[in-house]
């Protein structure tokens, strides 16, 4: 009985520590604050570690696409006529015909023999050229200087036209030496192109009709000038080696009946009484169809010095109308 008491007391005594240390550690677990949690605000911004994009490849150049070298040629030459030519300076006249003939020399260079291929190269050329430069009147240079291009543009037009019609001696002058040969339907239709690439308005200018080398027929070429005045109309045709550069004109007059009067110095004359019947038939046609188709006169009434011209092979005397048999 003594042992059954002692092991019963024995297991209270137990019973009664364990339910002492519980206690204490609940009191000990109540007076530690629990964790705060953060709200969205306060949370750590996470830096992240920077990723550089990689560096774009260099576009593999198209062979199709590639700068084609003829239109890289031809810009070269229209940037030096944008910025190293300025017409009435000091060797202006000499730079003109050099900027000019190079033009040609480029033109007549291009690989493509067919016609519409080197047109459209000529006006590819003028459109690269324009879509980086001011070719505007009143642009300038960077020291304030005016660039004025289409009025250089328009000098070198005329020295071409000169050059291709004989007049090339300037060029010994000017140290530049022809890479091609060149004339006058090479020269109209170089800058044709190039004024519709530049998408610049062709200054005025006269349809020269003039006699092919074999004295064959006539061939026409456009040749700048200021105006259509008969006296202009008159430099055209000089120009063209239609008529000789001592030819003045004496007067010029319309009548109600459409007739262009026509009176010129007797160096005209001089110079086709020298011709035989071609060479004067095409001379007297082409000098018509000039005048006519410049002044939209219905017919030409020709004298020289206040006569009617007369040639050892006709007498012209009656009213000249535009001529279409010779004409290409």
């Amino acid at each position: 009985m003594k042992h059954y008491l002692k092991n019963a007391l024995a297991f209270c005594l137990i019973l009664a520590l364990c339910l002492g240390i519980s206690a204490c550690a609940a009191e000990s677990a109540s007076s530690v604050p629990a964790p705060s949690v953060p709200t969205e605000a306060e949370l750590p911004v996470q830096e992240t570690a920077s990723v550089q994009e990689p560096e774009p490849e260099e576009p593999v150049p198209d062979a199709a696409a590639a700068e084609d070298p003829s239109v890289t040629a031809g810009c070269e030459v229209l940037k030096n006529i944008y910025g190293r030519y300025y017409p009435g300076t000091a060797g202006s006249s000499l730079n003109a015909a050099k900027y000019a003939a190079m033009l040609l020399d480029w033109y007549v260079s291009i690989e493509a023999e067919d016609s519409p291929d080197r047109i459209a190269k000529v006006k590819k050329t003028g459109e690269s050229f324009a879509s980086g430069h001011d070719l505007s009147p009143d642009a300038e240079t960077e020291n304030g200087v005016p660039i004025d291009f289409p009025e250089k543009f328009s000098a070198i037009w005329s020295t071409a036209m000169s050059l291709t019609f004989g007049d090339t001696a300037v060029l010994e002058d000017a140290g530049y030496t022809p890479q091609g040969s060149w004339d006058a339907l090479d020269a109209d239709m170089l800058f044709a192109a190039l004024y519709e690439g530049l998408a610049l308005e062709r200054p005025e200018h006269v349809r020269v009709y003039f006699p092919d080398d074999q004295v064959m027929y006539l061939l026409t070429a456009d040749v700048p000038v200021y105006s259509r005045e008969a006296s202009y109309i008159l430099y055209a045709l000089k120009t063209a080696h239609v008529i000789p550069r001592e030819t003045e004109l004496l007067s010029c007059e319309t009548d109600a009946e459409g007739t262009l009067h026509l009176d010129l110095s007797g160096e005209f004359r001089d110079y086709v009484c020298r011709m035989g019947t071609s060479g004067e038939a095409l001379t007297i046609a082409g000098l018509t169809n000039t005048f006519l188709e410049a002044t939209g006169a219905q017919s030409l009434r020709l004298t020289v010095e206040g006569k009617e011209l007369e040639t050892g092979h006709a007498i012209y005397d009656f009213p000249l109308s535009f001529e279409n048999t010779f004409s290409d």
